[in-house]
């Protein structure tokens, strides 16, 4: 299978599911237990239409069809070489038909004559940039990981995702009031919540589903213990 020949810094990782595979470049940003965690969390039913903001190498976009088999999952990501790496996963799977990765940024989905979703994900860069030593860090990387403009991604989602339907997103759990607070500003009202923690620390995630125009009414699970 010559086109799926990997360059000298790829490698395949088996996402330990349906003989699944990820292809990453370990010079760039490669994910984490985040990605896992919060595609875990997202519920999906097979009849509907899923984006997954800022996909990066497609670990989420694939494991979400691995779990649910979707209608179709749409993987946006800004990134050329994060997306080549997604679009080079979603065909080593034979995925493309069900796994489409679009080359766009979330604030022009909606300009991409896309199918509504009714379900979005969403792993956004979260750490503050006066938190963080771009300076020392990959580009690529710093890239990935600098703090996500909130506003700018609520505006994405209700441009994208049918009213009455269902956003997923994990954070950071110190920041769980900024996040609720920008939600309601955009019409996006919490329905569940669960704080994620390392066995004998406390909570460092939070994971949060919330519904596009949704009735108040917050459902709080158990922890999460990784």
């Amino acid at each position: 299978m010559e086109e799926f020949f990997l360059n000298e810094n790829e490698r395949l990782d088996d996402l330990q599911i349906n003989n699944l595979y990820v292809i990453q470049d370990k010079t760039k940003y490669c994910f984490t237990s985040d990605a896992v965690v919060l595609s875990n969390f997202a519920k999906v039913k097979r009849n509907e239409i899923v984006y997954d903001f800022g996909c990066g190498c497609g670990v989420i976009s694939i494991l979400l069809y691995a779990k649910y088999s979707p209608k179709k999952i749409y993987g946006i990501e800004i990134d050329s070489d994060l997306y080549n790496l997604a679009v080079k996963s979603a065909r080593y799977n034979k995925l493309e038909d069900k796994v489409k990765i679009i080359n766009c940024d979330i604030l022009n989905a909606h300009k991409q004559n896309l199918e509504k979703a009714q379900v979005i994900v969403c792993n956004p860069p979260y750490f503050k940039t006066k938190d963080f030593a771009f300076k020392n860090e990959n580009p690529n990387k710093a890239f990935a990981r600098h703090d996500v403009n909130l506003n700018d991604l609520f505006k994405a989602v209700t441009k994208n995702l049918d009213f009455g339907k269902r956003f997923y997103i994990i954070f950071p759990s110190d920041r769980t009031a900024e996040l609720i607070e920008t939600l309601l500003k955009y019409n996006l009202q919490p329905k569940t919540m669960q704080l994620v923690q390392a066995k004998h620390k406390p909570p460092h995630l939070v994971l949060i589903e919330s519904v596009l125009g949704g009735k108040s009414g917050l459902k709080v699970l158990n922890n999460l213990v990784l």
